[in-house]
Order: C-alpha cells, then structure tokens, then sequence
C-alpha cells in the first residue's frame, strides 16, 4: 500500500495524507496545512477572540440546554462501558503487582478483610509479620505443587 505524500502550504515539509488538512483560502486555491500548522492557527485565533468565544460559548449553552443535556448523555453512555473496562484492567494490573510483590497496602488488606479494623489500625511491625508468614504459606504451596508434579510424573512411569 503505497501512501499519498502532500506539502504542507505553511512550512514546506512533506507529510502522509492523513496528517494534512485540506481547505480553502480567499481566493479558493486549495490548501494544505499539516496538523501542527493548523493547531498553531487555531491556538492562536482562540487567544485573539478568547472573550468573543466565551460569549458566544456561553449563549448557545444557554440556548441548547436540552440539546447539551443530550450529547452530554450520549457521551457518558458511549464511553463508560470502555472506561469501566479499562478501569477493572487497571486495578487487576495493580492487585497483581501488589499481591505478587506483598506490599504494604495488600498486607494491611489481607489483615483487614471481614474485620471492623482500619488500614491506620495496624502496626508495621504486625505488617512485617504478616508478610513474611504469606510468604512462608507461599513457599509451601510452591512445594507441595512441585511434589505433586514429582508423583504425576512416577505414576506415569509405572
């Protein structure tokens, strides 16, 4: 697939079709201006016209109540089916990490759970020993994997 290449009418430089904006100037020459070109223009005219564009912000704000209330809407629906994905992904990231790891919060979690405790309740010193008999209980589960592994594995053989 070969891409289209088009100058930017601004600076010059070449660019893929895709980054480029095509428009019209006042004379209707077609125009090419790449994203940052037209980025900067509009930064730029949004700083001349600030209170013109508030104005007229706020009014159609006014004006469209209803209409904002429903793309508002619109909006929330369309993406809070993915952001809830991405969150539930992300704190399965973290509780992976931190249980893995045994760092402090998960250790204070591990005590707390079905307890009317508090995370400040818990001394450093009951979070060291906590963690060092997860790790211990670990251990053993390792063990008892691999030995189960061993049987399998001499039962085969017979």
């Amino acid at each position: 697939m070969t891409e289209i290449i088009k100058v930017c009418k601004r600076h010059g430089e070449l660019k893929r079709e895709d980054v480029i904006k095509q428009g019209k100037n006042k004379i209707n020459e077609a125009r090419f201006k790449c994203k940052s070109c037209m980025k900067e223009i509009h930064h730029a005219n949004y700083e001349k016209n600030k209170d013109k564009i508030y104005v007229r912000t706020r009014k159609w704000k006014k004006d469209n109540a209803e209409r904002l209330n429903e793309l508002r809407l619109k909006y929330y629906w369309q993406y809070k089916e993915k952001d809830h994905e991405k969150k539930i992904e992300r704190d399965r990231k973290y509780h992976n990490k931190s249980s893995m790891e045994l760092n402090d919060v998960y250790v204070k979690h591990v005590i707390t759970k079905r307890t009317n405790l508090k995370y400040s309740d818990i001394p450093d010193e009951l979070v060291k020993l906590k963690r060092s008999l997860l790790e211990a209980q670990r251990k053993i589960r390792q063990n008892l994997m691999v030995n189960k592994g061993k049987k399998l594995n001499e039962n085969k053989k017979c």
